[in-house]
C-alpha cells in the first residue's frame, strides 16, 4: 500500500481522489494546506486522521509515515514543494505543467535522480488507452505530413475577471494562463506523438492582468507541422486531427480523450472507443489488432466490450503512478521524463516567442 498526501485543494484534487477509488493500491492518508483552517477544513471532508493533516510543506517533508506526495497548486510552487518532497525521500506526482520552465524541471528532475525516488507528471491524455490507441493507428495513415491540436474552453474564471477579481487561473505571478492550463495539453499530445519540434513560431494575445489568454504555436517536424490553438477566453475546438498521405485520425479530445477516428484515402472509416478497453485483457502499451477489434464501434455506436465500464480518466495516470513506485522503476520513470522534458521545451519556445514570463507581471 502506498501511503499517499494531498497538497493543494482545487477541483482536480476532488477528480483525483474520486479516481482513487479505482486504485485500491493508493490510500489517501494525509493533506497540507497553507493553513490550519484550510487542513482542517480539507481533512474533515475526505475523513484524514486529524495527526495527518499538515500545516505547511516542512511538516509534510518530515512526516515519515507518507511514501508519496500529489502536488495541485499554483504552477509556480510546483519545483521547490516537489523537490522539498524528494529531498524528504517522497514519490512526487505533480499537476501539468510540472514546472513553469525547463530549468526548474531540471531542478526537480536532478533531485528524483539524488534520491532514487520517482518524479512524475500528471499529463492525464498520455495514459489514456484512446490515445495509445492513436499512436497505434499512425502507421495507417503514414508519412503524417499535419496536425492540428486545439482546447479552447471558456473559463468559469473569466467572468470574476472581467467583474475585476484576480483568481489563480488568470494570475501570471501564479503561472497561470491558457499556455499552461490548456495548451499544455496541446503540446504534450503534440509531443507524445510527434517528438520535440526543430522549429517552433508562436502568438499570444494577453489580457489587463499580464496572462495570456489565448494563443496558438506552429510546430516545425522533418517532414510535417503541427499547429496548436487554445484559449481560456472563448470556446471551440478541443481534439486533434492527424493528417498523412494515406488518412486521417482524430481525437475528440486534447485533455481527457475517449473516441478515436481513422478515416483512410483508400477508402472506410472505423471508430473507436478507447474507455471500453479491457485492461485485465490487453496491455495499453502494447496494443495489438485482437485489441483494437474489442474497441470498434458498430454502426449503432457499439463494441463487443460494451460491459466494460469506463474508469474516471485520472485513472490511468494514478495505474502508471503505482507502477513506477512499486517497481522502483527509477528507468522507466526517466522514460516519462524525457516526454515531459520535451514539453517543457516545447512550452519554453512558446513562451520565448510571445513574452511570457511566468512568476511576474507582464
Amino acid at each position: 500500500m502506498i501511503r499517499l498526501a494531498v497538497i493543494g485543494r482545487n477541483f482536480v484534487v476532488d477528480s483525483m481522489i474520486e479516481a482513487m477509488k479505482h486504485v485500491p493500491e493508493l490510500e489517501l492518508c494525509g493533506i497540507c494546506s497553507r493553513s490550519a483552517e484550510g487542513a482542517r477544513e480539507f481533512g474533515e471532508r475526505y475523513g484524514i486522521d486529524p495527526a495527518h493533516r499538515y500545516v505547511g510543506i516542512h511538516a509534510l517533508a518530515h512526516a515519515e509515515d507518507i511514501d508519496a506526495v500529489y502536488i495541485a497548486t499554483p504552477n509556480t510552487v510546483h519545483a521547490a514543494q516537489a523537490v522539498a518532497m524528494l529531498e524528504s525521500g517522497k514519490h512526487v506526482l505533480v499537476e501539468k505543467p510540472a514546472a513553469v520552465s525547463a530549468k526548474e524541471l531540471g531542478h526537480m528532475t536532478a533531485a528524483a535522480k539524488r534520491n532514487g525516488k520517482i518524479l512524475m507528471e500528471a499529463m492525464m491524455p498520455l495514459y489514456t488507452p484512446a490515445f495509445a490507441v492513436a499512436k497505434r493507428l499512425i502507421r495507417n495513415i503514414a508519412p503524417v505530413r499535419c496536425a492540428t491540436l486545439s482546447y479552447r474552453q471558456y473559463s468559469s474564471r473569466y467572468d470574476a475577471l472581467k467583474q475585476g477579481k484576480v483568481e489563480n487561473a488568470f494570475n501570471p505571478e501564479l503561472g497561470g494562463g491558457a499556455l499552461t492550463d490548456l495548451g499544455v495539453y496541446c503540446a504534450a499530445v503534440a509531443e507524445g506523438l510527434f517528438g520535440t519540434p526543430h522549429r517552433i513560431g508562436a502568438e499570444a494575445m494577453f489580457l489587463e492582468t499580464g496572462v495570456d489568454g489565448l494563443g496558438s504555436a506552429s510546430l516545425m517536424y522533418n517532414g510535417m507541422m503541427a499547429d496548436l490553438t487554445y484559449s481560456k477566453i472563448c470556446d471551440g475546438a478541443r481534439g486533434a486531427e492527424i493528417c498523412g498521405e494515406e488518412g486521417v485520425i482524430t481525437l475528440d479530445s486534447v485533455s481527457r480523450p475517449r473516441y478515436v477516428t481513422l478515416r483512410l484515402r483508400s477508402g472506410g472509416v472505423r471508430r473507436y472507443d478507447g474507455d471500453r478497453l479491457d485492461l485485465e485483457r490487453f496491455d495499453i502499451k502494447r496494443l495489438d489488432d485482437d485489441a483494437l477489434a474489442s474497441i470498434e464501434l458498430d454502426a449503432d455506436g457499439h463494441t463487443p466490450s460494451d460491459a466494460v465500464q469506463p474508469l474516471p480518466t485520472m485513472t490511468h495516470e494514478l495505474r502508471h503512478f503505482v507502477h513506477l513506485v512499486e517497481h522502483g522503476s527509477v528507468q522507466l520513470a526517466g522514460f516519462d521524463l524525457a516526454h515531459t522534458e520535451g514539453v517543457a521545451a516545447i512550452l519554453d519556445g512558446i513562451a520565448h516567442c510571445c513574452d511570457i514570463k511566468h512568476g511576474a507581471k507582464k
